[in-house]
């Protein structure tokens, strides 16, 4: 077994239920996560290339192409159970900014209030929480100062291999702080390559 597939998995159905566990008292029930990226530039980008990995590579791109929503289209993600407001819901959703794409799975705060106290009070909550994927980027730049300067390599896999190399190191921190004790007793999970597709995708969790 590789590093990769024990520290670098897809969420078991035992993760999934844990976090079900735990965010019902932070105030969001069903939810996973968050959805942010997390900027590296890169100094010797090639010029042919610098129209793909410069400017047009922004958050709304890098998830349209991405996996996280791919094994919920597909039926195969780890059950997601949960109730909110006596409605039963089987799909769990994840916290972002207004830039993100308005889908089932995508919950963002109000663009307008209009000093509603419950819209406010929840843009309050909904931002706090967000908070938790900003401050995982600030430790990985902080433990792994490579991040923090622009890239000088040449080659997309050095970035590609670096970037997962330093994500391996993070958790096996974890694991061996003791702060999350269940990398140890998982079943590992083939990691999926990024589909080409994502948009096509995407577009079936539109709202």
């Amino acid at each position: 077994m590789t590093f990769g597939e024990r520290y670098l998995r897809e969420p078991t159905p035992e993760d999934v239920q844990r976090l079900l566990d735990e965010n019902p008292e932070r105030g969001f029930p069903g939810m996973l996560g968050s959805v942010d990226c997390m900027q590296w530039p890169w100094k010797n980008c090639p010029v042919a290339w610098q129209g793909t990995y410069r400017g047009s590579n922004n958050d709304f791109n890098v998830l349209a192409h991405s996996p996280l929503f791919d094994n919920m289209l597909k039926g195969v993600a780890p059950p997601c159970n949960y109730v909110i407001n006596f409605h039963q819901y089987h799909m769990g959703y994840f916290l972002a900014y207004g830039i993100y794409p308005k889908l089932t799975t995508i919950v963002q705060a109000f663009c307008q209030t209009l000093e509603i106290p419950e819209y406010v009070r929840f843009n309050k909550y909904q931002m706090a929480k967000r908070k938790d994927v900003e401050r995982a980027f600030g430790v990985l730049k902080g433990k792994f100062r490579i991040f923090v300067s622009p890239c000088k390599y040449w080659q997309q896999s050095d970035l590609n291999l670096i970037m997962k190399c330093c994500l391996i190191l993070h958790n096996m921190i974890i694991e061996h702080e003791r702060r999350d004790t269940d990398w140890g007793r998982v079943v590992p999970v083939l990691i999926p390559e990024p589909t080409n597709n994502g948009r096509v995708f995407m577009s079936s969790l539109k709202t």
